[in-house]
C-alpha cells in the first residue's frame, strides 16, 4: 500500500542496495536463453550476443550454460543447433527437462520422466521432522525398493499418493501423507506442474491428447507411451541422459569424483548416504561404498560449512547405462581395451573377443544408437499439432529402441514390473480405517508394509520398482 518505508541500515549496506531489482538475465538459468538465441539464427557467438545486453550476464555464466547445452547434445562444439536443440527450443521448459521428457516419449517411459522433471524445482516430497527424523527415514526407505535410487523412491512415493488420491479422494491422500511424513503440498504442486508440461507436449504435437477415461491408473500420457514406465533400467538410464554431465564415480572409500571435482560426497538426505561403517552391510546403503560405483545426481551443492561439495538426489547406475546414455566415448590411446568417456572416465572391456574388436563393436553400436536418436529428434521436431505423432513412427526405429530397452532389462538384476500397484495400506499398532471419509485415522506411523486384506476390483500386479529378492 502507499506510504513511507523506514529502515535502519549501515552506510555500506545502504550504498550496496540497487535502485531497481536484479534483471532476470542475471538471476536465472541461461541455458534456455542461450538456446533461444541460437534458435533465432543469430550468427554471432552466444557470449558476444548477450554481451550487448543493458546489464549483460558474466561470461563465465554464459560459457557454463553453453557447455551444459553441448553436454546435452543440444549444441555442437561450434554452437550450432542440433536436431535435439531445435526440438528443445520449441518447448517452453528447461532444456535438460526437455531432453528427459523427449527420451521418455521415444522409449515409452513418459510418466516417470514428467514426474522427475516437474519435481526438479520443487520442495522435496519427503519430510524429515526433527522430533521424528529416524522414524521418517525408516518409513521412506520402503519406497527405495532396493533400487539404490532417490529418483525411483520419489516416483514410488508420488504414485502411492496419486493412486490413493484418484481412488479414495483427497482426504485419504492427505492422511496417508501425514502418517508417512510426505509433503502433501509438494505432491499437489508437482502434480499440477507435470500436468502442465503434458499439456505443452500435446499443444506442441509431440504426444497425442489422451482422454482420462483411456489412461491407466492415473498415469500421464497415452498408455502406449508408458509401456516401459515400470522398467528400473530404463528409468535410471533416461534420468542419466537428462542429468548429464552429472556423473560421479567412487574411486574407493567414502568420496566420489566427477569430471571437474575430485572430492565430493553424497548429501545426508539421500537414501544412498552412509552415516558410518557399521551400516555398510545393509543392501540399501552399501552401494555407495563400492569401488567404481557409478552415480548420477540432480545437483551439486556446497555444505553449510562451505568446504564440502554434496550430491543431492543420487541414483546408482550400471556401466552399460553410462556407456549408452552418458558422455562421448572414444578409444583410449593408452590401451586398446579401454574406452574413455568425456576424456576422464575409463571403461575397461572384458570378453571372449580381442580387446580391439570389443572396443570397435561398442563404439559402432554407440554411433548407431546416436544416429537413431538423432533421426527420432528430427522427426519429432517436424511434428505439428494434429499430426499423428511419434506413435506412427518408423518400425525399424521402434524396434531398435525396444532392443535397447531389452538390453537394459537384462543388464539390471531388478527388472520389469507392471505399471499398476497392489492396493497398499498403512499398518499401525492401532489402525482403524475411516470408511466414511475413505482415509485412515488413529494409530501410529506404519510399522511395515503389507497388501490390503480387503479385495480390490482393480487389483493387478505391483507397479512399484521391485526389491529383487
Amino acid at each position: 500500500q502507499n506510504g513511507n518505508y523506514y529502515a535502519l541500515f549501515s552506510k555500506p549496506r545502504y550504498e550496496s542496495l540497487r535502485a531497481i531489482g536484479i534483471p532476470e538475465l542475471l538471476r536465472s538459468d541461461l541455458q534456455a536463453t542461450c538456446l533461444a538465441v541460437k534458435a533465432q539464427a543469430f550468427q554471432a557467438p552466444v557470449r558476444q550476443f548477450l554481451a550487448d545486453a543493458i546489464e549483460p550476464p558474466s561470461s563465465k555464466a554464459v560459457d557454463a550454460s553453453v557447455t551444459n547445452l553441448q553436454a546435452l547434445e543440444a549444441l555442437t562444439e561450434n554452437e550450432e543447433l542440433t536436431p535435439l536443440g531445435r526440438l528443445l527450443a520449441r518447448l517452453p521448459i528447461h532444456p535438460s527437462l526437455g531432453k528427459m521428457v523427449v527420451l521418455g516419449v521415444i522409449f515409452r517411459c513418459l510418466d516417470p520422466m514428467l514426474l522427475l522433471g516437474a519435481a526438479s524445482e520443487e520442495k522435496s516430497l519427503f519430510l524429515s521432522p526433527i522430533n521424528a527424523r529416524q522414524e521418517a527415514q525408516e518409513l521412506h526407505k520402503n519406497y527405495v525398493e532396493g533400487t539404490d535410487s532417490d529418483h525411483i523412491a520419489f516416483i514410488n512415493a508420488f504414485r502411492e499418493i496419486r493412486e490413493l488420491h484418484e481412488e479414495r479422494g483427497q482426504n485419504a491422500a492427505y492422511s496417508y501423507c501425514r502418517q508417512n511424513f510426505l509433503h502433501f503440498g509438494s505432491f499437489k504442486t508437482i502434480d499440477a506442474t507435470a500436468r502442465q508440461i503434458e499439456e505443452i507436449l500435446v499443444e506442441s504435437g509431440l504426444i497425442p491428447n489422451t482422454p482420462w477415461s483411456q489412461r491407466e491408473h492415473g498415469e500421464l500420457g497415452d498408455p502406449d507411451l508408458n509401456r516401459n514406465s515400470g522398467n528400473v533400467g530404463v528409468v535410471k538410464a533416461l534420468a542419466l541422459a537428462g542429468l548429464r554431465p552429472n556423473l560421479a564415480i567412487n574411486p574407493g572409500g567414502r568420496f566420489f569424483r566427477t569430471r571437474d571435482e575430485r572430492v565430493i560426497q553424497i548429501h545426508p538426505s539421500s537414501f544412498n548416504h552412509v552415516k558410518d561403517r557399521k551400516r555398510t552391510a545393509e543392501p540399501e546403503t552399501a552401494a555407495s561404498l563400492r569401488r567404481d560405483a557409478l552415480f548420477t545426481f540432480t545437483s551439486l551443492n556446497k555444505a553449510a560449512d562451505g568446504q564440502r561439495l554434496l550430491m543431492r538426489d543420487t541414483t546408482l547406475l550400471t556401466p552399460l547405462m553410462a556407456v549408452l546414455f552418458g558422455g562421448k566415448l572414444k578409444q583410449s590411446n593408452a590401451s586398446p581395451y579401454v574406452l574413455e568417456m568425456d576424456g576422464w572416465l575409463p571403461f575397461y572391456l572384458r570378453g571372449s573377443e580381442s580387446p580391439s574388436r570389443l572396443a570397435k563393436t561398442v563404439l559402432e553400436f554407440r554411433k548407431a544408437f546416436d544416429r537413431v536418436l538423432t533421426s527420432a529428434f528430427q522427426s519429432l521436431s517436424r511434428l505439428r499439432y494434429n499430426d499423428k505423432g511419434f506413435l506412427s513412427d518408423v518400425p525399424a526405429r521402434e524396434n531398435f529402441a525396444q532392443g535397447v530397452v531389452d538390453v537394459l532389462s537384462k543388464d539390471i538384476t531388478r527388472q520389469l514390473v507392471a505399471p499398476q500397484r497392489t492396493p497398499w495400506r498403512v499398518v499401525g499398532r492401532d489402525d482403524r480405517r475411516n470408511d466414511r471419509g475413505g482415509g485412515y485415522d488413529g494409530g501410529r506411523v506404519a510399522d511395515r508394509w503389507r497388501p490390503s486384506d480387503r479385495p480390490d476390483p482393480y487389483q493387478t500386479n505391483d507397479w512399484r520398482f521391485p526389491l529383487g529378492r
